[in-house]
């Protein structure tokens, strides 16, 4: 590797700054705050668009974001240093160092390095309480469905627990251990522990979607995201994109910084070694805290984050010493701004070719036109050069696709729009059936779906709860399954499990619901194990 031209770099930032602009039009982001970094410090920074909307407020470099997520490698480094102090033993049981910690389980114990890497087998978690105690507390009602270290299912709560385990080991407040221990050593001034409502006038205004409850499209707009305080271990971190980059350069010089080292050597591989592959098919597996490459560690290493209202992403490569990571704040992805600012920074000082920006790849509109029939209705989806247009009863309505180009066309009139129009696909990627919501179509000449049961009919509505991380999603019947649709238009069906429910995907896993009937046999609301409900919605 060599180092990267002043001209060099000129060009790349002239190109991320582009490509970021791009993307926010794209993806309707009020405003984005982007760093670079080497070995050695800042190489490019940009603030593009508001912070506030409503003022028309343009970010600036003292502008903060929630990172969320990326706050996890934050707890674990705060952990392998107690460790190191005696204070933590990584491999021992959770239990026997918060002792209140309880899940049921027929395995062997979760140790604390099975909750830094996902591997504890524990449900995800729903913020269904601002409290965090009360929501680890309430893993007790919850059941591990494989041994500890096996299988790898993201948990927020387990790393709230592991926030709380640093609070009981050192007597002082999570964010107070984390400025301690990293802000105040690197130089991250500006940087916040907690999410409070003294701090709030620093942050860039949160936005989410204007509609909650039905498929993303181009052109709704987006309105503030509901406001939460949070000081828990999963991640309730800010900082300005500057500010963030200086913890980067130390993640990249495994573990070192200008005055002295946050990590050992031995600490920093215990933080970068592979726990569990995430992804064979993009390298991709997670150690402790961080995201990092199955066959190469510590070269790629980084993590995503999201909060209601803010989304980020941070990267960097060990072995080429290049970092980037960018903010937004609303609900719409920036990964494909940071890829492509690491991959023009290593291609640089690599001599390779330079690569081409990263194109939002459109999937499962493939074959899509066609007439579809069910028993009482048929319809026509027409396709000219990628755009679809649904024939019904006579009238021709445009489908538009969705912001995340996932296989989902929308209808967007008045209750068409609350689910999209998408393919349900035979194990030969044959289409099985075009579904809108409950309703079913199939190709014709193909055997017409089956009639929907009504005892899982009446399961069937829209409930939403006060909680603006899952706010809410329908349940609805084809034939004799059951499917959650989420707001975005992404569905799962369901398989019993006892008197309960799972997702398909998640059959074999933790996350388990139970919809429970009330008078007159209508459904009154879904519950979760954790304690979670959502109740039965009048909107349809």
């Amino acid at each position: 590797m060599s180092p990267v031209s002043a001209e060099q770099l000129n060009d790349i930032r002239n190109r991320v700054e582009s490509f970021a602009r791009d993307q926010m039009a794209e993806m309707e982001m009020p405003g984005v705050q982007i760093a670079l970094t080497d070995r050695d410090g800042l190489i490019g920074s940009f603030n593009l668009g508001y912070a506030n909307l409503d003022a028309q407020k343009p970010v600036t470099d003292e502008t903060l974001f929630e990172f969320g997520s990326i706050g996890k490698s934050f707890t674990a480094i705060c952990l392998l240093q107690l460790a190191a102090e005696g204070k933590v033993e990584i491999d021992s049981p959770m239990a026997g160092q918060l002792p209140w910690f309880e899940v049921r389980s027929q395995y062997e114990s979760i140790t604390v390095g099975h909750l830094l890497s996902h591997t504890s087998g524990l449900v995800s978690g729903t913020d269904f309480t601002p409290e965090q105690r009360y929501e680890v507390w309430s893993l007790r009602n919850t059941d591990t469905m494989w041994a500890p270290g096996t299988k790898f299912h993201y948990s927020n709560v387990g790393y709230k627990a592991l926030g709380l385990l640093i609070e009981r080991v050192t007597g002082k407040p999570y964010g107070e251990v984390v400025r301690e221990r990293i802000f105040e050593p690197l130089g991250m001034t500006g940087a916040v522990g907690a999410i409070t409502h003294d701090m709030r006038h620093r942050l860039a205004v949160g936005y989410q979607e204007t509609f909650d409850d039905r498929p993303r499209l181009l052109g709704h707009g987006v309105v503030p995201a509901t406001w939460l305080e949070t000081d828990s271990g999963d991640g309730c971190l800010c900082a300005s994109a500057s500010d963030l980059a200086i913890y980067l350069r130390m993640l990249i010089n495994r573990g070192a910084y200008p005055g002295g080292r946050i990590l050992t050597e031995e600490q920093f591989a215990t933080l970068s070694t592979p726990r569990i592959v995430t992804s064979e098919e993009d390298d991709e597996a997670y150690g402790y805290g961080v995201s990092v490459s199955a066959t190469r560690p510590p070269g790629p290493i980084g993590h995503s984050g999201g909060m209601v209202g803010y989304i980020s992403d941070m990267r960097g490569d060990a072995d080429t010493g290049y970092g980037a990571l960018a903010f937004t704040n609303t609900m719409s992805g920036v990964w494909r701004i940071t890829k492509y600012a690491l991959e023009l920074l290593n291609a640089a000082s690599s001599g390779a070719e330079e690569p081409e920006p990263p194109v939002r790849e459109e999937s499962g509109f493939e074959g899509l036109a066609g007439r579809y029939v069910n028993a009482s209705s048929a319809i026509q989806i027409d396709e000219n050069a990628g755009e679809f247009t649904l024939v019904r009863d006579g009238c021709r309505f445009p489908l538009r696709k969705t912001v995340w180009m996932d296989g989902n066309l929308v209808d967007d009139h008045p209750g068409e729009n609350l689910f999209p129009w998408h393919a349900l696909r035979n194990d030969d990627e044959t289409i099985e059936c075009i579904v809108h919501g409950p309703d079913v179509w199939v190709p014709e000449g193909a055997d017409l779906p089956k009639p929907t049961d009504p005892e899982l009919a009446r399961l069937a509505g829209h409930y939403r709860a006060n909680n603006p991380w899952q706010s809410n999603f329908r349940i609805v019947a084809r034939g004799d399954s059951l499917y959650r649709v989420w707001a975005g238009g992404d569905e799962q069906k369901l398989t019993r499990v006892g008197d309960a429910w799972t997702g398909e995907s998640d059959e074999d896993g933790p996350e388990q619901f139970w919809i429970e009937v009330f008078v007159d046999g209508l459904v009154g609301r879904v519950r979760d194990q954790l304690g979670s409900s959502w109740e039965r919605s009048a909107a349809p």
